[in-house]
């Protein structure tokens, strides 16, 4: 439920399947019974001769039924390692991904798609003239600091690229010109996205049709192709269109937030040839940008209750959705650890409390010839932290060996991040000694 729209084909087809739910039942019944058969066959087959041996030996169990006990603990110990170091590669992963700068400010941000197409926006004027119209009603809500548009949203939208030719420069050969990344935009987009304007200006009411064509630049572009030099003033064609450079901007992510941006061109909407028939609106709201949900939608429908909208969401909800991969994959690792952890714990608390109890005669009389509280609460600590020890061995190996498969999901940490591979351990030392720390207590 928590997954974008589209995320995974057939999403709305996942859901509790009967079969699925009866087949883990019976998983789980199985594995009662075949945890219920070990120790009774154990039972059934043993010695008496030799139990009575080994119970007079200080009421201590069998070494086989410690080394089982013990290979169990080791076991849940080691796989929850494994699991945890996965969970905080992850976690570790997610907040890389959060930290990652966009170029842009994503807070308090209301997007939504219009589409002026139909008979009544046939021609290009007739659609430049319904955004330019929709634009200050927008702007006049309550609640709304700045509105623009843009044809294709960074991060979510689609991406249009085209050759570029620089003025005063030979032609490159056939296969071998540069691309640019374009998107068309209404004057404010820079500044309602807070998108740094680092030279020139932005896109004004005279940038339209008949005027000089005009382009803002992003920082890639003007230090490619014109390093050194400034590129305000600069002209370059894309497509068939020569234009003027006005402004250079910072990057922004375009369509994959790992990536490092492109260069990439902006174009006035009012001097497109055709004028786009789809535009995404942003706006920047004062406070919760979905408050503003329902007046804008009033105020699209009042200027032409036949154009369609879609995707009303905030920015943040746009860029949560890109992330969904490493953020699913944290979660899911993250609750499996925990079960794992969980499990891990009840295995220590169970072996060691269960050791004491056998060991109940042993404790008196060593209790009785002296020793002291702290002296028994040492040695069941010890006994515990071994096996827990060893647990700790076998998981940071395993984990060594496993985790190189996460290598596709992780960004800004390697599969053997040392903060991750300290920090783990050290996480299930402290739920151990704590596991171990109740039936010592007790036996002390």
């Amino acid at each position: 439920a928590s997954l974008p729209a589209g995320s995974l084909p057939r999403l709305d087809d996942v859901g509790i399947d009967k079969t699925v739910l009866l087949f883990t039942v019976l998983v789980a019944l199985a594995t009662g019974v075949v945890c219920g058969l070990a120790p009774a066959l154990r039972a059934f087959r043993t010695d008496l001769q030799e139990s009575l041996k080994s119970g007079g030996r200080g009421s201590t169990a069998g070494r086989s039924e410690h080394r089982t006990r013990a290979l169990l603990v080791i076991s849940e110990v080691a796989l929850a390692l494994v699991l945890l170091v996965g969970a905080g590669l992850m976690l570790r992963t997610f907040q890389q991904l959060q930290a990652v700068d966009p170029g842009f400010d994503p807070h308090h941000l209301l997007t939504l798609e219009v589409a002026a197409g139909g008979k009544a926006y046939r021609t290009g004027p007739s659609r430049i003239r319904f955004f330019e119209q929709l634009r200050p009603r927008l702007e006049a809500l309550p609640g709304v600091e700045s509105v623009s548009l843009i044809n294709h949203l960074p991060i979510s939208g689609d991406i249009w690229t085209l050759g570029i030719i620089i003025y005063g420069r030979p032609d490159p050969p056939p296969g071998q010109q540069p691309t640019a990344a374009y998107r068309v935009v209404q004057p404010g987009y820079f500044a309602t996205m807070k998108i740094p304007m680092l030279q020139g200006r932005d896109f004004d009411n005279h940038d339209i049709r008949d005027t000089t064509p005009v382009a803002i630049v992003n920082e890639v572009l003007a230090k490619r192709h014109w390093p050194g030099e400034n590129a305000i003033g600069q002209r370059l064609r894309l497509g068939a269109n020569w234009m003027t450079i006005v402004g250079i901007i910072k990057n922004v992510k375009q369509t994959d937030w790992t990536e490092n941006p492109d260069d990439e061109i902006y174009l006035p909407y009012a001097q497109s040839d055709a004028g786009f028939s789809f535009m995404t609106v942003v706006m920047r709201a004062h406070g919760d940008p979905l408050a503003l949900r329902k007046p804008v939608e009033e105020q699209v429908r009042s200027l032409d209750k036949d154009v369609p909208i879609a995707h009303v969401q905030s920015m943040e909800q746009v860029i949560a959705d890109k992330l969904w991969r490493g953020r699913l994959a944290m979660t899911l690792l993250g609750l499996f650890a925990a079960v794992a952890v969980s499990l891990a714990a009840l295995g220590i608390y169970g072996a060691i409390s269960y050791s004491v109890s056998q060991r109940t005669g042993e404790i008196g009389i060593r209790m009785a010839l002296g020793a002291r509280s702290g002296d028994v609460l040492r040695m069941i600590l010890l006994q515990g932290l071994t096996v827990v020890g060893i647990g700790i061995t076998v998981g940071l190996f395993g984990a060594w060996m496993l985790t190189r498969t996460l290598g596709s999901l992780l960004f800004g940490v390697t599969a053997r991040d040392p903060v991750t591979f300290i920090a783990v351990p050290i996480i299930l030392i402290a739920l151990s000694v704590v596991a171990c720390c109740l039936p010592a207590l007790r036996a002390s």
